[in-house]
């Protein structure tokens, strides 16, 4: 069995499919708001009426509105879509003639749901709840250096740094030798 791209970049930055069952009673109204999302849409079963699903927002629209009954959906969320995944390949194909490593792809989802956590989670204590989004983010602003540092390294490509000569003030020899140094390294 061979994985699609965005299969590889799932097992990579670790965002497998997130099983959630919820059970509400409706009181008026078409809509109802999924607690985690996005959803894959093909993934979720409601036990009452015909819906569709706004995956990004987690929204799941009744085509009418179910009449005081107790209804069930289960469902799959992840942090990244499909189509969100492939935003990140095709830019970095873009930027690379089409011959971009998966990694920097991953990276790039990485760096993006970083944002997202250190966004929503912040950071915050609650007598003894405490979240950190900040900590969060590091973290896989960390992984994705890795991932990036891994492409650098099969590549064989080195960090950029130029070279720095200190010369004495008024050492002549010195400031001879640096200028015949220049003149070489110049190429005339």
């Amino acid at each position: 069995m061979s994985l699609t791209t965005i299969q590889k970049i799932r097992a990579i930055i670790q965002d497998d499919l997130q099983a959630a069952s919820e059970t509400f009673t409706v009181t008026g109204g078409v809509s109802y708001q999924l607690t985690y999302f996005p959803v894959v849409g093909t993934s979720v079963v409601c036990s009452a009426g015909t819906f569709t699903v706004v995956e990004a927002s987690g929204t799941v629209i009744f085509t009418s509105a179910p009449t005081g009954s107790t209804i069930t959906i289960t469902y799959s969320h992840v942090n990244l879509l499909d189509d969100t995944i492939q935003v990140f390949i095709d830019l970095e194909d873009a930027a690379c003639d089409g011959t971009a490593d998966i990694r920097l792809a991953a990276a790039d989802c990485l760096d993006s749901i970083a944002s997202s956590q250190a966004l929503i989670l912040k950071k915050i204590k609650i007598l003894d709840l405490q979240t950190d989004g900040p900590a969060v983010a590091d973290s896989l602003r960390k992984h994705a250096e890795n991932l990036r540092d891994q492409v650098t390294g099969a590549l064989g490509l080195e960090p950029c740094f130029d070279i720095i000569e200190q010369v004495e003030y008024e050492d002549w020899a010195a400031e001879h030798e640096k200028l015949v140094k220049d003149i070489l390294r110049s190429g005339l």
